[in-house]
């Protein structure tokens, strides 16, 4: 029976990875109404997923465990006026990681290894954030009509 899971994929649900630093980045934006202060907070998750099968002594197995760091993100901005513009964005994959065998052995070793690329997770996040930029002026842009400001 574990054997039909392991081959169709089996999830193992996510877990929270805790990177050394908190994964955050704040910026300023200038607009012609007044700044924008945002701050861009990146939450991420592991996801497992069960592959393959063991096999019988004598035959090669093909289990393996794939790993998806997925990031989302949590946007605050607050204008000069003082409105407080939120947004979820999405998560995507941002990193991913094969081991042999099951994937419960080696949830720590992922973990770890995950934490020590924070840096490309950082990276990630101030790029989710300059691609969030267009949205947000066109947010405040919006907000400002409908004050009539």
């Amino acid at each position: 029976m574990i054997g039909l899971f392991a081959a169709a994929g089996l999830t193992l649900g996510a877990i929270v990875v805790s990177p050394q630093q908190p994964l955050e980045h704040r910026t300023q934006i200038e607009h012609a109404s007044g700044a924008i202060d945002a701050e861009y907070r990146g939450i991420v998750t592991l996801d497992a997923r069960q592959i393959g099968h063991p096999a019988p002594g004598g035959r090669a197995a093909t289990l393996r465990c794939e790993w998806n760091a997925d990031m989302a993100v949590e946007r605050e901005a607050r204008h000069a006026n003082g409105s407080l513009l939120s947004r979820s964005i999405d998560g995507s994959k941002a990193l991913t990681l094969t081991r042999a065998g099951w994937c419960n052995a080696h949830r720590s070793d992922v973990a770890q290894h995950f934490a020590e690329r924070s840096d490309e997770l950082r990276s990630r996040l101030v790029a989710t954030a300059e691609a969030d930029r267009a949205v947000l002026i066109a947010q405040v842009e919006r907000q400002l009509a409908m004050a009539g400001e």
